[in-house]
């Protein structure tokens, strides 16, 4: 998955439920291949740290998002 195919569900995602991405949070990891970003729920203003396998499809990383977010995929 590329920075541009992370960014885009990271935006789609949060298009559609209460989490805001902070800012400068959505990286790649080197070390593990991993995606990672930090989300901010405006309604609880909780963080919620997330991340998924940059060897994932991008489909799949859509749902890993909305799992670690707790949400259903009709929301």
């Amino acid at each position: 998955m590329t920075e541009h195919e992370w960014l885009l569900i990271l935006t789609s995602v949060c298009g559609h439920c209460d989490y805001k991405l902070l800012l400068g949070t959505a990286r790649r990891v080197q070390c593990d291949d991993r995606w990672v970003a930090v989300l901010r729920n405006s309604r609880s203003v909780t963080f919620k740290h997330i991340g998924v396998s940059d060897r994932v499809s991008p489909e799949d990383a859509v749902a890993q998002v909305l799992e670690q977010l707790a949400l259903s995929t009709t929301e």
